[in-house]
């Protein structure tokens, strides 16, 4: 491997060591939105100043106005939806890979944390065999999920 192809690889390895993050990072903001937006129903307005909203939190008080709690209901939507759609893209290039004899490597290695020996096992196969075939399948998914990158690289070559 050029140090090009290194690059594409461990950019396709981060992705997929990423992917539970997002997932934690969604729920996470799914909870925030709806904390904020249960709250909202819930806040009292201040009756001196009607644009105003306050939020308990810890015993501590927090002044919005109407639009800016909304503004951040508003920024966290968006922010899941750019998860979900990245989540999206991720399990459509793991889809173009999924016929593959090892493709359970991929899910099992990097989304269920399973050791290289424990799937050796698994596969009845030599642990070799489970890293070769394993950086086979991070390169053939990175033509799917970097694909500018393959091209740069297919350029060079030509």
């Amino acid at each position: 491997m050029n140090t090009y192809n290194k690059n594409t690889f461990q950019k396709t390895v981060a992705i997929l060591v990423g992917y539970n993050k997002i997932k934690k990072s969604i729920e996470n903001l799914e909870k925030q939105q709806k904390e904020l937006e249960e709250e909202k129903n819930d806040i009292k307005q201040e009756i001196s100043k009607p644009n105003r909203v306050v939020l308990r939190e810890k015993d501590q008080l927090y002044y919005y106005s109407d639009e800016t709690l909304n503004n951040r209901i508003n920024e966290i939507r968006q922010l899941v939806i750019k998860a979900k759609a990245e989540l999206n893209f991720i399990d459509n290039c793991l889809k173009e890979i999924q016929a593959d004899k090892y493709y359970e490597i991929i899910p099992l290695f990097f989304f269920s944390n399973k050791t290289i020996e424990e799937l050796a096992e698994y596969f009845n196969i030599s642990t070799q065999s489970v890293h070769y075939n394993k950086n086979r399948l991070i390169r053939s998914l990175s033509y799917y999920l970097i694909p500018l990158d393959k091209i740069e690289e297919i350029k060079k070559i030509g």
